[in-house]
């Protein structure tokens, strides 16, 4: 795989995790989405200079939202169990 080439799946899941930090109207979250739903080389080339040029904090909190089970969002209530949500 090339450095241009991307799994569509995998930037629908990227998505996924940017609407939760930076919201769904954001225009990262929305070029990463539109490249997975259309896998067009342009499409996919503006949604990663758009990741590449988001904060290091925000690429980090969504990778690791791919990776870790625990990092996923979730709403804590004293004397419950966590409510995780999932992809």
């Amino acid at each position: 795989m090339d450095e241009g080439s991307i799994d569509r799946d995998a930037m629908g899941r990227i998505a996924k995790a940017l609407a939760f930090i930076k919201g769904a109207d954001d225009p990262t979250t929305v070029a990463l989405r539109t490249a997975s739903e259309t896998g067009k080389a342009a499409d996919v080339k503006k949604a990663r200079q758009l990741f590449l040029r988001l904060k290091p904090s925000d690429r980090t909190s969504a990778l690791a939202m791919l990776s870790e089970p625990s990092a996923r969002p979730q709403i804590v209530v004293p004397g419950m169990m966590p409510i995780v949500f999932s992809s």
